[in-house]
C-alpha cells in the first residue's frame, strides 16, 4: 500500500466521520429542541469549601432551585459542581 493511497484513505474516513457527527448532531438537536422550557427560581445556594481525602482543596457549589412544570410544582437541587475540576488553580 502506498502513502499517497494511504493518505487518500485517511481522508475518505475523515469525511466520512465528520458526515455522521453533523447528522448525529442535527439528531440530538431536534431531540433538545423538543424538550420544554420552564422557568426556575433559585430559593437557596450555599458554597462548601473543605478538603478532600487527598488533601486537596475542593469548593462545591450547591444551587436549590423551583420550577413549575405543567400545573405541579417541583423543587430541586443542582448537582454540586465541583470547581477543583474546573479551575484545578483554586
Amino acid at each position: 500500500m502506498s502513502l499517497e493511497f494511504a493518505q487518500i484513505v485517511a481522508a475518505l474516513i475523515s469525511f466520512g466521520l465528520g458526515v455522521a457527527q453533523t447528522f448525529y448532531y442535527l439528531r440530538v438537536r431536534k431531540t433538545f429542541n423538543s424538550l420544554p422550557i420552564v422557568s426556575a427560581e433559585i430559593v437557596g445556594s450555599r458554597l462548601l469549601h473543605q478538603l478532600d481525602l487527598d488533601n486537596k482543596e475542593l469548593a462545591q457549589a450547591i444551587i436549590n432551585f423551583k420550577y413549575s412544570y405543567q400545573g405541579n410544582e417541583h423543587e430541586s437541587s443542582s448537582p454540586g459542581v465541583a470547581w477543583f475540576r474546573i479551575a484545578p488553580e483554586f
